[in-house]
């Protein structure tokens, strides 16, 4: 007898290279099914919070269009879930310091996301007060002779 024999050699051989392919396909296919799955929470989080931001700028659209709905819907005021698209939208107002708060949580399929949206009803038009006259120096000045008194 001959021991050495190679018949079938070729047989073990394509055997291990399949399978290495095989294995190699399989965590390729959980790649992609992996990478699917994170793309399509992604989209969801995006549409819950466009949709939150729609209901926030609705919100202060309407306030700021009519400022009189504040005294019909009262503060602190919460809605009700509102559906738009793919999702629902619960907007909530409150007021702190002389600014309103707007505050929209947008739901697609279970995911959330917050908008808060800030709106100064303080008056004035900004931060910045308004002058009726200009402050203006000609000249230069140091510590002891300041050029503006």
């Amino acid at each position: 007898m001959n021991l050495r024999k190679e018949n079938g050699s070729v047989l073990v051989l394509a055997l291990v290279v399949m399978l290495s392919l095989l294995l190699l396909g399989g965590a390729l296919i959980q790649y992609a099914v992996f990478n699917f799955r994170a793309v399509a929470v992604d989209e969801q989080l995006m549409q819950a919070y466009y949709i939150a931001r729609s209901g926030a700028d609705a919100m202060a659209e309407a306030i700021i269009t009519d400022p009189t709905i504040l005294d019909d819907i009262g503060l602190p005021a919460t809605s009700e879930a509102t559906s738009l698209g793919n999702g629902t939208f619960v907007v909530s107002i409150n007021e702190t310091g002389g600014n309103l708060n707007i505050v929209s949580t947008g739901e697609v399929n279970g995911l959330t996301q917050v908008v808060s949206l800030v709106l100064n009803t303080a008056g004035g038009g900004g931060t910045v007060p308004d002058f009726d006259m200009s402050i203006y120096a000609i000249g230069d000045g140091d510590a002891s002779a300041p050029a503006i008194l």
